[in-house]
């Protein structure tokens, strides 16, 4: 009787990491790398990391995708009429302008301007119209080659502000894992 008592409580603590392992090892790959995560030490306030995803995987040396997102309240009583993303200058991946593109609620708006200035590690886009403070906004990098080490790249975003005062106001901070 207690023989068979300890085989069952073996055989459920068996199944329960069975299962464990199986659902660790079922999570593709993708899923992993996506968003800022948990980071700890980066040295930016929580409340500045934004959010971001990599459609490809964000290999080393391949082509991928980049939605950088902007919550609403980032932009909030402010709204933006140019949007500054400044990348770190050991940063060696690649970026396509005709590419870029900005979106609210899915749909493409237009853009007046998308230049890569790759001497000063900034990205410049200047909507037709300006984003308003009201929905979330995601800016989408299209065919950028990644850089050909693995690393963690620091993109850093000022907009334009449509009201207030002038000048350029730092909204946050993605933290994008390469590799």
């Amino acid at each position: 009787m207690v023989a068979a008592k300890s085989r069952a409580k073996r055989l459920v603590a068996g199944a329960a990491v069975t299962g464990c392992l199986l659902g660790v090892a079922g999570i593709p790959a993708a899923s992993w790398a996506q968003g800022s995560g948990l980071t700890i030490f980066s040295g930016v306030e929580r409340k500045n990391i934004l959010d971001y995803s990599l459609d490809f995987d964000g290999r080393p040396d391949t082509i991928d995708r980049y939605r950088l997102k902007v919550p609403a309240s980032k932009l909030k009583d402010k709204g933006a009429y140019k949007l500054r993303i400044s990348y770190p200058d050991y940063y060696d991946g690649e970026f396509d302008p005709d590419k870029i593109e900005i979106r609210v609620d899915g749909d493409a708006v237009p853009l007046e301007q998308a230049e890569w200035r790759q001497e000063q590690n900034e990205i410049v886009l200047v909507p037709q119209q300006p984003l308003s403070g009201e929905r979330s906004a995601e800016i989408v990098l299209s065919n950028v080659q990644n850089p050909d080490y693995a690393g963690t790249y620091y993109f850093h975003l000022q907009v334009s502000p449509q009201k207030g005062p002038p000048g350029q106001r730092y909204i946050g901070t993605w933290i994008v894992s390469i590799g």
